[in-house]
C-alpha cells in the first residue's frame, strides 16, 4: 500500500491492516510513503507518484512484474484486498507496466 505520511490514520489503513492478519503468509504486507528514502525509490520502482496515493498495488520480485488493484483506496474491504492477492498470485490480475506520460502533442 503506497500512502501519504497525512493517510496513517486513515479507515482503508485499518482496514490493510486487518487484510494483513487475515491473508498472512498469502503474500507479505506492507505499506510506503512516496516522499525519501528508500520508500521513495520504490515507489519510483513501481511507477507511482504522488498523485496516485493512496494505492494498493503489489510486485512478484521472482519476475519483478508490478501489479495495481482498480479499488480505490476508500472502497477496499479485507475480502477485497484478499482477492487481489490471490488473482495477483494466480496470474490473473493484469501487470501494470510503467511507462512515460503520454506527450501532449
Amino acid at each position: 500500500m503506497f500512502r501519504a505520511a497525512a493517510d496513517k490514520d486513515a479507515a482503508f489503513m485499518t482496514t490493510f491492516s486487518e487484510a494483513a492478519k487475515a491473508h498472512k503468509g498469502k503474500m507479505l504486507f506492507s505499506f510506503a510513503d512516496v516522499s525519501g528514502g528508500i520508500a521513495e525509490k520504490l515507489a519510483e520502482f513501481m511507477g507511482v507518484q504522488k498523485t496516485d496515493l493512496p494505492l494498493l498495488a503489489a510486485m512478484l520480485p521472482k519476475d519483478m512484474k508490478k501489479y495495481r488493484s482498480a479499488t480505490a483506496a476508500a472502497d477496499l474491504t479485507v475480502a477485497s484486498i484478499g482477492a487481489f492477492a490471490d488473482d495477483v498470485l494466480a496470474g490473473k490480475a493484469a501487470e501494470h507496466l510503467k511507462s512515460e506520460p503520454v506527450p501532449e502533442t
